[in-house]
This record gives C-alpha cells, sequence and structure tokens, in this order.
C-alpha cells in the first residue's frame, strides 16, 4: 500500500503508525522519495525511480531513521535522482565500489570511476 504526504519533518516521522504488513509513504514535495515503514518498527529512506533512459524502477536504500536525518536523507535522494537522470544505477554502483560508496567521496565521482572501470575492461 502507498500513502500520500503533504509533510515531511521529525513530528511527522515520530508519528507514523506501523501496520501488519509493510507499506510506503510518499511525498507531494519530493518526487521519487519514499518511506517504507516495516511492522517490526524500522521505517527507511528510499529512493524509488527509473533510469533516464528506460529500464525497470529502481529501488534505492539509504538507511533508516535512526541512522539517518531528514536532512541526510534528502541529500542522497536528490544525488540518487541526479545518477537515475545520466543515465546511471546507484545500486550497481553502490555494490562495485563499497569502499569508496561508504567514504566521503560523492556519488558522481564513484560514478566516473565506476564507468571508467568498466572502459578499461572492455
Amino acid at each position: 500500500m502507498i500513502k500520500v504526504s503533504d509533510v515531511l519533518n521529525p513530528e511527522f516521522i515520530n508519528a507514523i503508525e506501523f501496520e501488519e504488513r509493510p507499506y510506503f509513504i510518499k511525498f507531494k514535495q519530493y518526487p521519487g522519495l519514499r518511506v517504507k515503514v516495516n511492522p517490526k518498527g524500522r521505517i527507511s529512506f528510499i529512493t524509488y525511480g527509473r533510469i533516464h533512459f528506460g529500464g525497470s524502477p529502481r529501488t534505492i536504500t539509504h538507511g533508516t531513521t535512526k541512522e539517518l536525518s531528514i536532512d541526510k536523507a534528502l541529500d542522497k535522494h536528490f544525488q540518487c535522482l541526479k545518477l537515475l537522470q545520466q543515465g546511471l544505477d546507484p545500486n550497481l554502483i553502490k555494490k562495485s565500489k563499497p569502499k569508496q560508496f561508504t567514504s566521503s567521496m560523492s556519488f558522481l565521482n564513484v560514478a566516473n570511476d565506476f564507468i571508467k572501470d568498466k572502459i578499461a575492461k572492455k
């Protein structure tokens, strides 16, 4: 089930109610940003989008509300949207460069490194 909200703030996150089945909350202000609410109490920030040149939709999980502030989740969301618009899959970048992904490098730098590695292997 997908619910829609006009508000994204700490009070909203704290007021989320858990249900028997997982569900998503979309936000009108931030297209593609979703919050996944699991029955056991885990709330995760997610970007849902399609790569610019086609393909199936991608779901990129950024972390839980305990790990990330709303501002950091939005930053990660906008970085993912930029990559998707450039035709890059953020999930592949995360899997191929885990050390770089977790360091202070930006998404764009990781994406460029990934592309260079792919070209070099050809």
